[in-house]
């Protein structure tokens, strides 16, 4: 299963970032004893300001998300700068095209994020949008999120949504609540507790920005880095390395290495984490 939270970063000018981050596995039988830990469950435009994200059946999302990607950043999906409500309309369209030629045997419940924005820097306007199948009732569910103008998680969902609350609650009393540090650094203390057999792996990121294309964003952990879930062995060239924005578990702005930018905010376990 997944376990996934989205959530809008909010500055003094008012929202500035939102951001999806997943757990990386795959997992068979009731207990998730059979496992993988390197799935891709987030996705980014790098040439549109779009993300994307997906709960519960792996096998559809995880395949219509990147060819999806893909249309867009090679200029075959999202032509004439459609307006971020169309460009969801149109990832919607193609979704319910592929999922009809899905075999029917397989047909699992999914839900799709779709984060996006219109404009630029102080004109920018973000957006939140879901499309689910919902298999018991053979039916399409597509809403419009709400962005909030205060720092917050906005969805938590999949099968560690609820130690992924249990842990937001824990944070959101101690002197970081409201910040992306605190809703991220929660994730990450769900996903590394293993309460939920289901969700594991390392966290993977995407993000929006006020600026720019969607971006996917490296984690380090434990002295190794990822990128959508899975593990780079052999990154070598520092220049490339530091073409990414990475961050651990504090989201903290780091190198591949996992130190924190010389010019990077410190974060920290805060006190009182109840």
């Amino acid at each position: 299963m997944t376990t996934f939270v989205a959530w809008v970063g909010v500055d003094s000018r008012g929202p500035s970032s939102i951001n999806f981050a997943s757990d990386s596995r795959i997992s068979w039988g009731p207990v998730g004893l059979q496992h993988w830990d390197m799935a891709r469950k987030t996705f980014s435009s790098s040439t549109s300001p779009d993300i994307f994200g997906y709960v519960n059946d792996v096998v559809f999302p995880s395949m219509v998300l990147g060819q999806l990607i893909n249309a867009i950043d090679v200029g075959g999906l999202f032509a004439g700068n459609p307006s971020s409500s169309k460009r969801f309309e149109i990832a919607v369209e193609h979704i319910k095209n592929s999922y009809e030629n899905y075999a029917k045997d397989y047909k699992e419940s999914f839900c799709i994020f779709h984060g996006s924005r219109e404009g630029n820097v102080s004109a920018s306007k973000f957006s939140l949008n879901t499309i689910a199948w919902d298999k018991t009732k053979s039916i399409w569910i597509v809403e419009q999120i709400i962005i909030p103008d205060t720092s917050m998680a906005i969805i938590i969902n999949g099968s560690g949504g609820s130690v992924v609350k249990k842990w937001s609650d824990r944070w959101a009393s101690s002197s970081q609540k409201g910040t992306s540090r605190a809703i991220f650094s929660s994730f990450c203390n769900a996903i590394s507790s293993g309460e939920d057999k289901r969700s594991g792996g390392a966290p993977q990121l995407v993000s929006l920005y006020r600026i720019d294309s969607g971006k996917t964003i490296g984690f380090v952990g434990d002295s190794k880095k990822f990128i959508s879930g899975i593990e780079i062995i052999n990154l070598t060239n520092i220049s490339d390395g530091n073409k990414i924005e990475w961050r651990n578990s504090f989201f903290e702005r780091c190198d591949e290495t996992g130190n924190r930018l010389v010019k990077a905010k410190e974060h920290h376990i805060p006190k009182g984490l109840g």
